[in-house]
């Protein structure tokens, strides 16, 4: 086989579109619809080129279409009677680990908590006590600068487990050179509340590919917050404190070379190691 068509199956099969019971050119065309791209069944230029482009997290670009022939329904934080959790928590793992300065990183995330809890019925907040967690948040490395940006589990993993590529170029503010992490902290908190990847380039967040001009909540974002956590009818919690150094070092964990992740769509389970000390 041509090397360079082999890349090109290789990064539709790590998307998520290859499937056993379809042709490759079958798979490939579904691809192509999914961006609105003309269905050729072949990797032309444009496809190729679209296969290039970063994608902001590592979670499979069809969950949303996966998760309705599922039958399941709307995906969402919910009790054994089925009513639906309107409180949880971020824990972040090894603070010391993350890009400096770390209390950057903070305000990063306490400003994708707020829009979240500005825009639906849910409160969210960060908390001390990693065994309270409902969201799990670590950084380090999956592909390097440029590629898969970030994955995050969906419900109903309890808790959610988070990983952000220590490879990349983060930045802090939207304009900033680099990856806005804030913007990444949001789509990935916004999985792990259960919201999947629109169709194709929508202009939302929840897009799958990275757009340095998106990087705040957008109208259809806000839709699917509000389908599940309803809208915001109790008053804000007050802001929460930032520390302004890093938080003292944390017991290592029992494996740090490597992480084994679920993801959950519907009823199919997807299951992946990713090597910390992979190049």
């Amino acid at each position: 086989m041509d090397e360079t068509r082999s890349r090109w199956i290789d990064e539709i099969e790590r998307r998520g579109w290859l499937e056993d019971n379809k042709s490759l050119s079958r798979c490939v065309k579904d691809f192509q619809e999914f961006w609105g791209l003309p269905d050729t069944g072949e990797f032309d230029p444009d496809t190729t080129e679209a296969l290039l482009k970063p994608r902001i997290c590592g979670n499979p670009e069809l969950i949303a279409d996966m998760r309705r022939e599922s039958g399941r329904g709307v995906r969402a934080w919910r009790n054994r009677d089925g009513s639906v959790i309107k409180e949880l928590s971020v824990y972040v793992e090894n603070l010391s680990r993350w890009v400096s300065p770390q209390e950057r990183v903070l305000n990063c995330l306490h400003g994708a908590i707020r829009e979240i809890n500005e825009a639906c019925g849910l409160t969210l907040k960060v908390t001390s006590d990693r065994r309270s967690a409902d969201i799990l948040a670590a950084t380090g490395r999956i592909d390097g600068s440029g590629g898969t940006l970030a994955w995050s589990e969906l419900p109903p993993s309890n808790p959610c487990q988070q990983k952000y590529d220590s490879g990349e170029r983060w930045s802090f503010e939207p304009k900033e050179r680099g990856i806005y992490l804030q913007a990444v902290f949001l789509h990935e908190i916004c999985h792990a509340l259960g919201l999947e990847h629109f169709r194709g380039s929508t202009g939302n967040l929840m897009d799958a590919r990275y757009d340095r001009d998106v990087f705040s909540l957008q109208s259809g974002d806000f839709d699917e917050l509000v389908s599940r956590y309803g809208p915001r009818t109790e008053p804000l919690p007050p802001p929460m404190p930032v520390p302004a150094a890093p938080c003292p070092p944390e017991p290592a964990s029992p494996d740090t070379d490597s992480i084994t992740v679920t993801v959950h769509v519907g009823e199919k389970y997807y299951v992946g190691i990713i090597d910390e000390a992979s190049p």
